[in-house]
């Protein structure tokens, strides 16, 4: 199911984003009205509804924190017993306004790994490895005279 994979992986490779975020949508109604023992009331209802509108804002993206809300909706009940505790979560998830296609744009020249994570540099790990190279460089050539710079044996 595609749920598991988004949930396991964060892959949204192939995603159908519109359809995914109606089922997303769907499952935070069901889930608010079935996961918890006590009773959904009318501001419960009006919560989901209002998170649902934040879900279904992001039109051409899902929100950058794609992954932890499909491990929410997937096992609601592994991470939260309370119904209010669930709500604010998934609330703090989607209240993000960058989808992963803007962020994935801020690093364009930057690798990614399996899965779509995008890594990027990190520069004081950089430096320190351009000030490592330089060092090995440097233990491993002679310069003579003229200045001319050779392989030491």
């Amino acid at each position: 199911m595609l749920l598991n994979e988004v949930a396991s992986t964060g892959a949204i490779s192939g995603l159908d984003w519109p359809e995914f975020r109606l089922f997303l949508i769907t499952k935070l109604k069901e889930i608010s009205r079935t996961a918890f023992s006590a009773d959904e009331t009318e501001e419960d209802q009006a919560w989901v509804n209002d998170l649902g509108r934040a879900v279904d804002s992001f039109t051409s993206d899902p929100p950058f924190t794609i992954q932890r809300l499909a491990e929410l909706v997937k096992e609601p009940n592994r991470y939260y017993k309370d119904r209010t505790k669930f709500l604010r979560a998934v609330e703090r998830i989607i209240g993000v306004e960058s989808g992963v296609g803007e962020f994935a744009r801020a690093f364009d020249n930057h690798s990614t790994a399996e899965g779509g994570v995008v890594l990027s540099p990190i520069p004081w790990a950089i430096d320190e490895i351009e000030v490592n190279d330089r060092t090995e460089e440097n233990t491993n050539t002679k310069t003579d005279a003229n200045g001319d710079t050779e392989m030491a044996d």
